[in-house]
């Protein structure tokens, strides 16, 4: 579709929310945009193909399963694994962090043993393991953050020994934009027998991830904040993992013989997906990988850092605005404070403005601690957002700063 260039003007005519709505929408990292041929394929499901997946022999029941597996084998490539069957649907992120923690965590995890977090954490890869944890009398060992928003190399060195049996960690951070060099991390874990399991959801959208190239155990993302429909998530889990995993939830198609004495197992992936899928946000999340994989990704990489730079460099400019998080590795995704105003006054403000963000701890309560905030704003770019939009975005900040300077400082 676009050859040479990025013309982000031409993709926004992909998204008809853009057509419709009028706001300017700096939410992505919570919910990204659907381009129509996403919201196409869902609508020819429901109105064409609807039927559930490998359960029927009849003709409409039968292309539904083969679209289906494609889309599997679509995400396959996408990652760069090496089979399909290391390709888990699951209901999101959260879900498929989930399932690593029960079903390989209480498989090898002990007393005594060591988890690795970083400080950066969405809760999603971070309150499964501290379940387990305290399950099973393992030890939570905490990678910190610097000032820049960075994890500190030297102290996960001095972490890593063999007691470690698990790192959990963030490609990128949800908070801070910061994208962590996670192949140092793998390669240095894998020489302490520990695995890697990688919270990927902020990162899909921005560049192309190789599993293989990173030499990850685990990745886990989800369709929404990557163009698909919602209540679709992937879990890859690499095969010689997976296959000594116990299932996960018990149920319908994943079980191949059971009596009253006896189960007898489905091989995976299908081990582990019990019951109906999402199967239209199976079928969502393959178009929106092949429109995305229709886009120029070094071409389209290569600009994004330069965007996410150059409004990095706008907001530390703002005068009373501190942006949380300053590394010059990072996706356009920017959390502020402003002095004397509370985040949740501040987005309703913009929001006034017709600009969309999002206000909170953004699931990372402990990144607030770290820089004693109560809560942030979050603007969020995708591929889709200008650069006039980031200069309003910045406008906007600025006239807000003057409708609340001189009001009594918030008391949070």
């Amino acid at each position: 579709m676009l050859s040479h260039k990025i013309d982000r003007n031409e993709i926004r005519k992909d998204f008809p929310i853009f057509k419709n709505s009028p706001r300017l929408y700096l939410d992505n990292a919570a919910m990204s945009q659907k381009p129509q041929c996403v919201i196409d394929c869902v609508s020819y499901y429901y109105t064409h193909l609807c039927a559930n997946v490998h359960r029927g022999i009849d003709t409409q029941s039968q292309e539904v399963s083969a679209e289906f597996e494609k889309t599997r084998g679509l995400v396959q490539k996408f990652i760069g694994a090496k089979f399909s069957e290391e390709i888990l649907f699951t209901r999101g992120t959260t879900e498929s962090l989930n399932l690593v923690a029960l079903c390989w965590g209480k498989k090898h995890v002990c007393e005594g043993d060591i988890i690795i977090v970083s400080e950066m954490e969405h809760h999603a890869n971070l309150i499964p393991w501290l379940l387990l944890a305290k399950e099973k009398g393992a030890h939570i060992k905490v990678i910190p953050l610097n000032d820049k928003g960075e994890l500190d190399w030297q102290v996960f060195k001095e972490t890593m020994n063999e007691r470690v049996r698990v790192v959990a960690l963030s490609y990128v951070s949800n908070v801070l934009g910061t994208i962590n060099p996670v192949k140092q991390y793998i390669s240095l874990a894998h020489k302490y027998g520990a695995i890697v399991c990688l919270d990927c959801a902020q990162a899909m959208l921005h560049f192309p991830i190789d599993v293989c190239e990173l030499g990850a155990d685990f990745i886990a993302f989800s369709g929404y904040k990557m163009l698909a429909p919602s209540g679709i998530g992937v879990l890859y889990g690499r095969e010689e993992h997976l296959n000594k995993m116990p299932a996960f939830f018990g149920g319908g198609n994943m079980v191949k013989q059971v009596t009253f004495d006896n189960l007898e197992l489905h091989p995976i992936p299908r081990k582990f997906e019990a019951g109906t899928p999402p199967i239209e946000g199976v079928l969502g999340l393959g178009k929106a990988i092949e429109y995305l994989q229709s886009l120029p990704h070094s071409v389209f990489w290569e600009e994004e850092q330069k965007q996410a730079l150059k409004i990095q460099k706008m907001l530390v400019e703002l005068p009373m605005v501190r942006l949380i998080g300053e590394s010059s590795c990072r996706v356009p995704i920017f959390s502020l404070y402003m002095e004397g105003v509370h985040p949740h006054d501040l987005g309703t403000f913009l929001d006034s403005q017709g600009i969309s963000v999002r206000v909170g701890h953004h699931c990372a309560q402990p990144i607030m601690r770290k820089y004693q905030v109560p809560a942030t704003l979050r603007a969020s770019f995708a591929l889709y957002n200008t650069e006039q939009e980031a200069n309003y975005l910045i406008e906007c900040l600025l006239q807000a700063k003057e409708f609340f300077h001189g009001a009594t400082k918030c008391i949070v």
